[in-house]
């Protein structure tokens, strides 16, 4: 084992332990792929703190799932899909929800209130809607898929 993984191995352990100071130096480590985040979804409106927040949250959650003992995957590709993920989660699919209005929404608003719809706006049947769209997709996956990939696509 290299020097610099044995580092980032022995700083995850300490972080796990509940080291602080270990964290802090995780992040000064990963500061480039934070701020690489951070600049890509200020730049798309995002609040720069709260990236950053969330970033450092995920790089945080990614050392303590780490698997340590794991040989195939080095722990800054880990962290870099962990935080990636959560951004998304966090910022891609909120911004992306907010854009997308319903047909629901759209007969019951009126041509003119379109815009005035607020976030929170849910109609009865977009519950109902979604469902049946994920069994759709559900079945799709399943028809392609072999066994072996329909359980690690559960896993």
């Amino acid at each position: 084992m290299d020097t610099a993984k044995g580092k980032v191995l022995a700083e995850i352990a300490a972080v796990c332990s509940g080291d602080s100071g270990a964290l802090e130096r995780l992040l000064a480590e990963y500061a480039p792929l934070i701020e690489s985040y951070v600049t890509s979804l200020t730049a798309s409106g995002a609040d720069e703190f709260e990236v950053r927040s969330e970033a450092s949250y995920a790089l945080y959650r990614a050392a303590l799932s780490f698997d340590t003992e794991q040989e195939n995957l080095t722990f800054g590709l880990y962290a870099k899909i962990c935080i990636k993920n959560h951004l998304i989660s966090k910022f891609i699919r909120r911004r992306r929800a907010k854009a997308d209005v319903s047909l629901d929404e759209l007969y019951h608003a009126g041509e003119g209130e379109i815009s005035s719809l607020s976030d929170s706006c849910e109609m009865p049947g977009d519950r109902l809607a979604e469902r049946e769209s994920l069994q759709t997709l559900y079945r799709r996956i399943r028809e392609v898929l072999s066994s072996y990939e329909w359980t690690v696509f559960h896993l």
